[in-house]
């Protein structure tokens, strides 16, 4: 298995390059309450993206790990899956490193940081601002 998970971890590296050089595109979607069961595992955002009909979708889900009856904690993981038409899970890929930095790649661009920095560091932000 270790040749396995470095060969997907050097999959999910690509992705995120693909993703940086802007030949994979993800869009947004709210987290639906109902894909969890219980209170023990939170999503807020899901991102979505697809190629040769394939579909990946990428998040972050914060997960109640028991330690006996009444001690827990919450920990946090990076998931990417491929999922079908009706976004049932077909494949999970194994946790590894590269995941996180893909999840870090993908809602930078989606909050569109860069341009936000530019605003913000311009001379002009004053006139960006709201005047009550």
């Amino acid at each position: 298995m270790p040749d396995k998970q470095r060969d997907f971890e050097t999959v999910v590296k690509r992705i995120n390059r693909l993703t940086q050089e802007g030949k994979l595109e993800w869009k947004t979607v709210p987290a639906n309450l109902e894909y969890f069961a219980g209170a023990d595992r939170k999503v807020e955002v899901f991102y979505y993206t697809s190629f040769n009909g394939r579909q990946l979708r990428l998040y972050k889900e914060t997960t109640k790990i028991y330690h006996d009856e009444v001690r827990f904690t919450w920990e946090d993981f990076a998931e990417l899956e491929f999922i079908d038409d009706e976004e049932r899970t077909l494949w999970e890929f194994p946790r590894c490193a590269a995941i996180w930095d893909l999840l870090e790649t993908v809602s930078y661009q989606l909050a569109d940081v860069d341009a936000a920095i530019d605003e913000i560091m311009s001379d002009d932000f004053d006139a960006f601002l709201d005047k009550d």
